[in-house]
């Protein structure tokens, strides 16, 4: 499992460093993630990734940090589409994860602890399936709407809570990766002139 080779050699990093979290090992790397524009909250398909702490090494410990640092602007890729959802008057108290990624736990913890709320992993495995089967059963008249036949068919989820102790740290790398939104939207500003 590629996910379980890369988050081990990030544990051994970390053990090596004395530091209680892999978090903390891409301190000083920002990845801005999104390569092919952004849709949302932006709606900007002009963006572009940006990398900020690259160094000459190229061993598996720095494609391990590079990809830790992707984790990370991924997740607040998703704290910034929540604060949008919040500003519009959405209640977001817990967020629910399913595909590729939900196998890796430092994507799971990773989001519990820089959006500051559960993450529930279900415990059906094909959960797109399973949504199409809500879709069906609501539709065929089996339940009475949507919510009901998700409430019936759901089942259970694994919760993993957010770490307080992460949050300074999130919080820190969170404005990072929003001052390099609005970096990027300089330098092309800067640029426009030529």
């Amino acid at each position: 499992n590629v996910y379980e080779w890369l988050e081990g050699i990030l544990e051994a990093m970390a053990k090596k460093h004395q530091l209680n979290s892999p978090t903390f090992l891409a301190k000083n790397l920002h990845l801005y993630p999104d390569f092919h524009g952004n849709r949302s909250p932006l709606a900007d398909p002009s963006m572009v990734g940006m990398i900020c702490g690259l160094t000459l090494a190229s061993s598996m410990q720095d494609l391990a940090l590079l990809y830790l640092a992707t984790l990370q602007a991924l997740v607040y890729g998703t704290r910034q589409i929540i604060e949008q959802l919040t500003a519009s008057g959405h209640n977001i108290t817990s967020v629910l994860m399913c595909g590729g990624l939900s196998n890796s736990s430092l994507f799971i913890h990773t989001h519990a602890d820089a959006l500051g709320v559960p993450v529930l992993i279900p415990e059906e495995q094909q959960s797109v399936l399973l949504g199409a089967s809500m879709l069906a059963a609501a539709a065929s008249g089996d339940y009475a709407d949507l919510t009901a036949a998700a409430i019936a068919m759901a089942g259970e989820a694994q919760v993993y809570e957010p770490q307080k102790d992460m949050q300074r740290y999130h919080n820190q790398k969170y404005a990072v990766f929003k001052k390099m939104q609005r970096d990027q939207k300089e330098y092309k500003h800067i640029m426009s002139e030529i």
